[in-house]
């Protein structure tokens, strides 16, 4: 008995609850947008689709003539949202919050009015705004605010060498700027801060404090004629090259990687360079000085030359035995950097002098080059005969050049006091013969004796 009055009751509290639906569900109909709907922070709940549509084009206009403060740490700018071309798509969103609750079956119904009546449904209102405005709008802040990173660098004072911190950079992240618009529009905020990114720099100070270059371990000077313009101009492009470059530990250094092709296009010009023992024109000419001086310098640091080739006969810049010769791209310079920190480049032409230091780790030790001639080798005499000339003439075609075979040795000293000595170099020049060209052998003139007659006395 108790069962079917139990059944009777559950039985006539689902007939209730369904009538309750259906009652709900038409006097839903009636109302118009179910309860618990926003569209953003304004409340639907029981308008129709016209009164609805009615407060929010109310309400966005208002909130479209309110004007934007957008800032950046300490500057700010004001936009009206018409110069950003806004606008809501107002109709859209007005259908969307009206079906709310209105699909689907009774229980169906039902179920979504119930989850929207307890937990709130925020429709998000479709805001539109004119991309090219945004766009220069963007451009024009970003010349205000773009700032690009600063790398650290060194910077030699004397003989030492300081480094200069590094310094982060900004930008306005443009590509965010649409939709940072569209919510500031929205947002009941006084000021809207730009979306704008630190740009952090290639080279950090504490990167660059690592390579551990402290002071000058090393310096060359040669000279030249200024007055020769090709061949200083050209000093002055492939020293150029050379300065500021940092060759990190166990790197090789290449001249010719370094300072690449040295053609007209380059800017190079021309001035007299050695070819098979001769000066002779060449684009190019004076780039072997910088190369030479540079071998010195490195041979004073106490590095080693993994690739090196010297002129066919010495030059007049340098003791004999210390130079090194390039051409592009089969001649090199190179040396590889055995020492325990990186090492910085600066070069200088003032005048008639080019000057290279090399910086690298703090050192004590004293070093000098000597270069001492075993054998000096005569130049021959290269005689050729040339009829064109006049009988007798004798013209020197090309000087000749002594050959020598020359030793370079590296002196390493502490205090003042030798320490060890060790061979750099054997270096071979070949003599160059002195060339004479020779005119015919001018005719030997005959000499005639007249006899007198004692007729004719």
């Amino acid at each position: 008995m108790k069962a079917k009055i139990i059944f009777v009751l559950c039985a006539c509290f689902l007939l209730g609850s369904f009538l309750g639906l259906w009652l709900q569900d038409r006097a839903q109909d009636a109302k118009g947008i179910a309860s618990g709907v926003w569209v953003g922070e304004f409340q639907l709940a029981g308008l129709s689709p016209e009164e609805a549509q009615e407060l929010l084009t109310r309400e966005y206009q208002r909130l479209f003539q309110r004007t934007l403060v957008i800032a950046h740490g300490d500057q700010t700018w004001q936009l009206e949202p018409e110069e950003l071309g806004v606008k809501a798509n107002l109709s859209n969103l007005v259908a969307e919050a009206y079906k709310v609750g209105r699909e689907g079956n009774l229980l169906q119904r039902f179920l979504v009015r119930l989850q929207v009546k307890k937990q709130k449904l925020v429709l998000e209102p479709q805001l539109a705004v004119d991309e090219e405005k945004i766009a220069e709008i963007g451009a024009k802040l970003a010349a205000e605010i773009d700032r690009r990173p600063q790398n650290a660098r060194l910077e030699v004072k004397g003989t030492k060498v300081e480094v200069v911190p590094s310094v982060s950079g900004k930008r306005v992240e443009v590509e965010k700027l649409p939709d940072f618009f569209k919510g500031a529009v929205l947002s009941p905020k006084e000021k809207h801060p730009l979306p704008v990114e630190v740009v952090s720099p290639s080279l950090t100070t504490e990167e660059v404090r690592s390579w551990g270059i402290r002071e000058q371990i090393a310096g060359f000077a040669t000279r030249f004629n200024p007055e020769n313009t090709g061949r200083l101009k050209n000093i002055k492009i492939a020293a150029g090259k050379l300065d500021g470059f940092v060759l990190m530990p166990g790197e090789e250094f290449s001249f010719n990687k370094i300072v690449g092709n040295r053609g007209v296009k380059e800017g190079y010009a021309e001035a007299p360079v050695i070819i098979d023992g001769e000066l002779v024109p060449g684009v190019g000419g004076g780039v072997c000085q910088v190369s030479s001086t540079l071998y010195n310098v490195i041979l004073l640091a106490g590095l080693k030359a993994s690739k090196r080739s010297h002129h066919s006969m010495p030059v007049s810049y340098l003791p004999i035995g210390r130079d090194a010769a390039v051409a592009y791209d089969y001649l090199d310079l190179r040396f590889k950097n055995t020492l325990s920190s990186a090492l910085l480049f600066k070069t200088y032409v003032e005048g008639d002098r080019l000057r290279i230091a090399l910086y690298g780790p703090s050192t004590k030790q004293e070093i000098s080059l000597e270069s001492i001639i075993e054998e000096e080798i005569p130049a021959g005499v290269e005689e050729k005969a040339d009829p064109s000339l006049a009988p007798g003439t004798v013209k020197v075609l090309r000087q000749g050049v002594s050959g020598y075979r020359v030793k370079v040795w590296r002196v390493f000293k502490e205090g003042g006091k030798v320490k060890r000595r060790e061979l750099i170099s054997s270096d071979y020049y070949k003599p160059v013969s002195k060339i004479v060209i020779k005119g015919p052998e001018p005719e030997k003139k005959e000499t005639v004796s007249e006899t007198v007659s004692e007729e004719e006395i």
